[in-house]
């Protein structure tokens, strides 16, 4: 990764914060989002999240099927999918917040 620092003049860096600001807001609520869709198939399957990525992981190791329900195959792959974005975007919000930070103290 390469870091380039560059000098703002005090307004153009308090419209640069402003606008990471909103947008940290805006992916903290569908950060938000992801979290309650998550949570209802956790209550579904009484599972929690990062259990079904290490039962995941395992089975296409394994090349074997999830130990859970056949039924549930759509489910699953839709919950995997949502647990993925979920922790992608989990990166990027801590990105984000770090970016800010180090704009704050510049």
């Amino acid at each position: 990764m390469v870091e380039v620092t560059l000098k703002l003049p005090d307004e153009a860096r308090r419209k640069v914060l402003e606008t990471l600001r909103e947008e940290l807001t805006g992916l903290e609520a569908k950060a938000l989002q992801l979290e309650r869709e998550l949570r209802t198939y956790e209550e579904r399957y009484k599972l929690s999240s990062q259990e079904l990525a290490r039962l995941w992981d395992e089975a296409v190791e394994r090349k074997k099927s999830l130990p859970l329900p056949e039924e549930a195959d759509l489910d699953l792959v839709e919950w995997m999918a949502l647990y993925k974005l979920y922790m992608s975007l989990l990166n990027d919000i801590e990105e984000l917040r770090e970016s800010v930070k180090r704009l704050c103290e510049a």
